[in-house]
């Protein structure tokens, strides 16, 4: 026994239930509990790895991004990040330059996961991802002639996106960046 009367067994149990509590109050813990309440066959990893096939989510949005598709970008953004992609769609639309631009994506990576938080605001649940794309950029005149980039300017772009957990139980982007310089490819 020591000082306090106490068993030594009984302190040593006690710090490890202590540990054991903070450790399972964690949020992505909260998160991976509530996703699993929600969905009980939910993998996050295997979710995060299918959003890169040909069909998955990530080409799914980039070529809403590319062809303007604010039906598409509706039904894969939040509210809040719709907004700002239709702000950007109106943008390019209003170009006067008559000049056309063309994304071509020719790999997606395997997505990592690189933490799990709340959001600030709603509390709903989210994934934060990184992942990369290669691809090039072809810019047409009003004639149709390429004017600019083309597959010689070729780039590895790192990516990363904040998926959203919503109310009917579906995730969508709800932020999504470009981050970092573009490594070209030779």
């Amino acid at each position: 026994r020591g000082r306090a009367g106490l068993d030594i067994a009984d302190a040593v149990s006690a710090k490890a239930e202590d540990v054991s509590k903070l450790l399972g109050s964690t949020e992505e813990a909260e998160i991976r509990k509530i996703l699993a309440m929600a969905m009980p066959d939910f993998d996050a990893e295997e979710y995060v790895e299918s959003l890169s096939q040909p069909d998955g989510m990530i080409m799914e949005y980039l070529n809403a991004q590319n062809d303007g598709d604010l039906l598409k970008l509706q039904q894969l953004c939040t509210d809040v990040n719709f907004t700002r992609q239709s702000g950007i769609v109106e943008q390019m639309q209003k170009d006067k330059t008559g000049k056309k631009s063309k994304l071509f994506i020719l790999w997606v990576d395997e997505p990592e996961i690189l933490g799990f938080k709340f959001n600030d605001s709603s509390e709903q649940p989210q994934i934060l991802l990184n992942f990369h794309v290669q691809r090039y950029l072809e810019t047409y005149d009003q004639e149709g002639n390429l004017v600019d980039g083309g597959p010689s300017t070729l780039e590895k772009v790192r990516y990363i996106w904040v998926l959203q957990f919503e109310d009917d139980f579906q995730f969508r982007v709800n932020e999504d960046m470009a981050v970092g310089t573009p490594e070209y490819i030779v």
